[in-house]
């Protein structure tokens, strides 16, 4: 098992090479548009502004599901066992033992299920955890940029 590190590092936003396990398109991946959604929030704080950061929605942002109503993020070491439907299907084939190097994002419009997977080394919203939540389009989250990656949280 490895250890991401966690070193406050200043630098650059990279946006990293990502799997995508849904249809292709020609715009931006949801991990690009949810990187710079971080970046620009923050940027927009230190400046004063209390706009919350909620994640990217719609067309244009990359989701394989645009107008998604729910997005299931499972973690590492996550019992998926009991997942419900939509969701299960899409993650018929995870196996979250396999590596910590990934979480599993599951966009639903509460009928189709789409399945894409993210990189932890660019965001992570599996920080320290095991956890399998589900946000909405207007969960507030927080961002926290440390070397080249995101920590985002649930506000």
């Amino acid at each position: 098992m490895s250890i991401l590190p966690r070193l406050a590092i200043s630098g650059a936003v990279t946006l990293g090479a990502t799997l995508t396990l849904s249809a292709c398109s020609s715009g931006p991946h949801y991990s690009e548009t949810l990187t710079s959604a971080a970046a620009e929030h923050v940027a927009a704080q230190s400046e004063g502004s209390q706009t919350p950061l909620t994640f990217p929605h719609g067309e244009g942002t990359g989701a394989p599901i645009p107008d998604w109503t729910s997005l299931l993020v499972v973690c590492p070491y996550a019992d998926t066992s009991n997942v419900e439907e939509p969701y299960a299907s899409a993650l018929s084939t995870v196996d979250t033992a396999r590596t910590d190097a990934y979480q599993w994002l599951v966009f639903t419009d509460e009928t189709d299920a789409e399945l894409i997977i993210v990189k932890r080394v660019d965001i992570d919203l599996c920080e320290n955890s095991d956890a399998i939540p589900i946000y909405t389009p207007d969960t507030t989250m927080t961002a926290e940029h440390l070397g080249n990656m995101w920590i985002m949280r649930r506000a």
